[in-house]
């Protein structure tokens, strides 16, 4: 046994979620290091879709650019029942950046995920294989056996497993990974496709029969999922093309060929989720903690996100500047995420594989009808684009907002002001992007472009209808903000254009008031949003003593 190695943080697992979570502790600053069981990475598709929120995490780390000049945008989704045109829709209303899917193989992803780590000066530990685990109230103590054969022993402060279905961590902690798997068998295959089709949009086709459906990754290439025929032949784990293609022929659409198959395979779908996230000083994320029906695309995301939830808590932990129970927050937050999105894709994959007569008619008759609303192709662009995801009910949330009728007192703020905070986004929720704002010189910036991805952001508006009293009083608080908490909150005061906002600081010009409605800051409030992009407090008006509460809560350091 070698002499034991230390490491603020170590993560197990190489994928998508793991390589995630060791760049964002990199970008946090924190030292980690990552190992893999695996001797190189995948070179297989897999997991293909990335939405518009993951693609904002990945603007953070400053890889998103590079993601989508390797990956094809898809606009949309056309769904067919019984050979008839059902849902279509399209993402074009995603409020983003990114609205579109991003089809992007699972190698790509890791690629680029990998190339940022490495730029942070940490390499994944291949072939190195972890064997024991125990933990008291000072750490971690990890053995792992390394690709000559030797072990070590890593001493760290935390561990966060991201290994995958079969997790190692899971097993040697013992966590409970409740669920079952679908009876129905799929067909997956990465083909060349030629049909009368654009590669701009998914396709399903829903029959009697059962379910295909095909996703364009560029240049003719598809990823197909078709359902095997009940009273079918046993097929092997990777079936012969001639095969899947006799499939395609009975689930449609006419005059599809497949060709130049890359990758083919069968497999069953599972759900499953552990019923804690936390265990001591050990954490699970990703598919060590989830899996579900790859309806929707929705698993791969979901463990990116687990990450960058965890990442910024770890960081300020480690950094002494908060408590050990904000990691609490990480299993209260993303847990019920992973719940619904079980219960989403379930739903989903009932509604798609049903054979029930009565089902499947009920199914014919109310998709057209109902997947042609607006309402509710937008609600569902923004589910999967996963932007509607929220931490309303977190721990670690709060506001200070007036009741109506005390903003309807004089010198309250009226009921204007009052609505359009109360139908801005709430604690918890997702912080809208919003442009074109101007900073000195530089004009057309985005708001995600002004934000710290390493610090809190404070921003103080003036309002669009500013009142003297709370411009005199952002800028005291800007000020106190800067003398308690600089190095773990950067303030940002944003005057709507031509607002009277006096300050030696910086002051943001939101010149078309495109942010101060996004807030929904007719009247002067603040927002502080968390490293991760959700709001994690707000105030109407901007109340000092009420974010130095907050702050009391989530850092160590004192309040003003």
């Amino acid at each position: 046994m070698n002499t034991e190695h230390a490491t603020a943080v170590l993560v197990v697992g190489a994928g998508p979620t793991g390589l995630m979570m060791a760049a964002d502790l990199r970008l946090h600053g924190v030292r980690c290091r990552i190992i893999d069981q695996a001797d190189a990475p995948s070179d297989k598709s897999r997991a293909l879709a990335i939405h518009a929120r993951t693609l904002e995490i990945f603007e953070s780390l400053g890889i998103a650019d590079e993601a989508v000049s390797r990956g094809h945008k898809l606009r949309g989704m056309h769904i067919a029942v019984g050979g008839n045109p059902a849902v279509h829709a399209t993402f074009d209303r995603i409020s983003s950046r990114y609205p579109y899917v991003l089809a992007l193989p699972q190698s790509e992803t890791e690629r680029v995920l990998n190339q940022r780590l490495e730029k942070f000066g940490v390499q994944v530990e291949r072939q190195t294989e972890l064997i024991g685990l125990s933990q008291d109230t000072g750490g971690v103590s990890a053995t792992v056996r390394r690709p000559d054969g030797g072990e070590e022993r890593i001493a760290a402060s935390y561990l966060v497993g991201c290994d995958g279905a079969h997790s190692t961590v899971r097993h040697l902690l013992g966590m409970r990974f409740d669920g079952a798997a679908y009876e129905e068998l799929f067909v997956l295959a990465d083909v060349h496709i030629d049909w009368q089709f654009g590669e701009d949009e998914a396709r399903a086709y829903l029959s009697r029969q059962g379910m295909a459906a095909y996703f364009p990754m560029g240049q003719g290439r598809y990823r197909l999922i078709a359902e095997v025929l009940p009273g079918s032949a046993p097929l092997a784990s990777e079936p012969p093309l001639a095969v899947v293609q006799a499939l395609v022929d009975q689930l449609g659409p006419p005059a599809t060929v497949l060709s130049e198959p890359r990758w083919l395979a069968t497999f069953r779908i599972h759900r499953r989720k552990v019923t804690a996230y936390r265990e001591g000083r050990v954490f699970v994320a990703g598919d060590a903690a989830h899996i579900h029906s790859p309806v929707g695309g929705q698993g791969m995301n979901t463990g990116i996100q687990d990450a960058h939830n965890l990442a910024w808590k770890l960081a300020l932990v480690l950094r002494g500047a908060a408590p050990a129970a904000l990691l609490d927050s990480y299993h209260a937050e993303r847990h019920p995420v992973a719940e619904e999105v079980l219960r989403t894709t379930n739903a989903m994959t009932r509604i798609v594989t049903t054979r029930n007569p009565v089902a499947r008619a009920v199914r014919d008759f109310l998709m057209p009808a109902v997947g042609s609303q607006g309402f509710v192709q937008k609600r569902l662009g923004r589910s999967l684009a996963e932007l509607a995801v929220n931490y309303r009910r977190s721990p670690i949330v709060a506001q200070a907002r007036p009741r109506l009728r005390d903003a309807l007192r004089p010198p309250g703020i009226g009921a204007r002001a009052w609505w359009a905070f109360s139908t801005a986004p709430r604690p918890g929720d997702r912080a809208p992007d919003a442009a074109p704002l101007k900073v000195g010189e530089r004009d057309g910036l985005r708001l995600y472009e002004v934000f710290d991805p390493t610090r809190h952001n404070l921003m103080l508006f003036s309002g669009i209808e500013p009142l003297a009293t709370a411009a005199a009083g952002l800028g005291e608080i800007a000020g106190m903000m800067a003398d308690g908490f600089g190095s773990l909150v950067a303030v940002h005061l944003i005057a709507a254009d031509g607002a009277p906002l006096p300050s030696p600081r910086p002051v943001i010009i939101d010149t078309q008031q495109s942010a101060h409605r996004a807030y929904g800051a007719s009247a002067p409030c603040l927002y502080l949003i968390r490293p991760d992009g959700y709001v994690g407090f707000r105030s109407l008006p901007p109340d000092r003593g009420s974010l130095s509460g907050y702050l009391s809560r989530i850092f160590r350091l004192r309040a003003f």
